[in-house]
């Protein structure tokens, strides 16, 4: 099944460009383009997630075992990638970086687990930490972990 979402035409945007953003639910693969009338529909592949890490190694190891994903090739060895751009999943791009992260991330992922409980101690087992977060809704609870650098996550347990 397709799933759409068409945008209202935003100020900032030429009144000749249109939003949309869409899933395939079977393939659990996101797409979105946009599109301006003089060239056409312009595709926009979410194709991975970059993060910084001081000991690439360590924090690549940590989300490998984590999402039981592993290494695709690489351009550069000081960079590691988990999948491939072929992956109906997009890829997690480790890049190595010299400084320490500071302050709360403004971008994380989240993860959805069977059993929040076991999830937790899959991430404490592996290297990553609990951050003490817990928010617990209707729908489900959230369980905020970080990796080895402390690089925030969500773990959530849908009922």
């Amino acid at each position: 099944m397709l799933l759409g979402l068409r945008a209202r035409r935003r100020p900032t945007l030429r009144p000749s460009w249109a939003l949309v953003i869409g899933a395939h639910a079977r393939l659990g693969h996101l797409w979105m383009f946009v599109k301006r009338s003089s060239f056409g529909p312009m595709a926009i592949v979410w194709s991975g997630v970059t993060i910084d890490c001081i000991d690439v190694k360590r924090v690549a190891r940590f989300w490998s075992a984590l999402l039981d994903r592993r290494p695709g090739p690489s351009h550069d060895d000081d960079w590691i990638y988990l999948g491939d751009r072929s992956d109906v999943l997009p890829r997690l791009v480790f890049q190595p970086v010299h400084e320490r992260k500071e302050g709360k991330v403004r971008l994380h992922l989240d993860l959805t687990v069977d059993d929040i409980d076991d999830g937790v101690e899959s991430v404490l087992a592996l290297g990553g930490r609990s951050t003490g977060e817990r928010h617990d809704y209707d729908e489900g609870v959230v369980v905020v972990m970080a990796d080895p650098e402390d690089h925030e996550f969500c773990l959530v347990q849908y009922f």
